[in-house]
């Protein structure tokens, strides 16, 4: 999960929060 919010870091905040919840 760390590693996919540093990526979606300059992503919005919704999409990061989504790709966070697909890797868990």
């Amino acid at each position: 999960s760390a590693i996919v919010n540093r990526i979606s870091g300059p992503i919005p905040k919704e999409v990061g929060n989504i790709s966070t919840l697909r890797e868990l």
